[in-house]
């Protein structure tokens, strides 16, 4: 793991350093050489922290939670997933927990993530006029009632809607489709 690995580079970042715009991550290589890459990924607002910025923070905030596997999320109990959302709620532009959602899903645990793509689905199914008329919390819960009704993981369901949505333009006035 990357952080473990921190205090045996030998270049001047020491394995991780944050810059005003940019992220710099060292490893050792097979050889015993530094490898080293320097990112300047876009902001994830006006103002705010760099993506890479904010994986980091997410990163330290695993590590603290004892979670470095996908087997430790799933082996997690609630209060250790409920301290994990409090602390990863607050790096900035993360306040939402939709990215959390989806690491979660990505390590195994069921869950609707209620991102845009989700929320547009479920307006359009209601015939609101676009995905704002939707909060998240909405429409997670009646994406699970409908993959509970037809049998299939809430991750499936999810992932078949994205799959849906991903092939219209993304638009806040979405259109009813026949």
């Amino acid at each position: 793991m990357l952080l473990a690995r921190r205090p045996r580079v030998s270049c001047s970042c020491a394995g991780i350093s944050v810059g005003s715009n940019t992220v710099r991550a060292c490893r050792l290589g097979p050889e015993g050489q530094d490898s080293c890459a320097t990112l300047a990924p876009r902001l994830l607002l006006e103002n705010g922290i760099l993506k890479a910025e904010a994986v980091l923070h997410a990163a330290r905030i695993l590590v603290t939670a004892g979670i470095q596997r996908p087997a430790d999320v799933l082996d997690a109990t609630h209060e250790q997933l409920d301290r994990l959302r409090a602390a990863w709620v607050l790096v900035h532009g993360q306040g939402s927990g939709i990215s959390l959602d989806y690491f979660l899903m990505l390590t195994g645990m069921e869950g609707v993530k209620g991102d845009r793509m989700i929320r547009r689905f479920v307006a359009r199914a209601l015939g609101l006029a676009n995905e704002l008329s939707v909060d998240a919390e909405r429409a997670v819960g009646l994406v699970r009632a409908a993959a509970s009704r037809v049998a299939v993981d809430d991750h499936q369901l999810d992932f078949a809607i994205w799959g849906y949505e991903k092939q219209w333009p993304s638009s806040t006035s979405s259109t009813q489709l026949g």
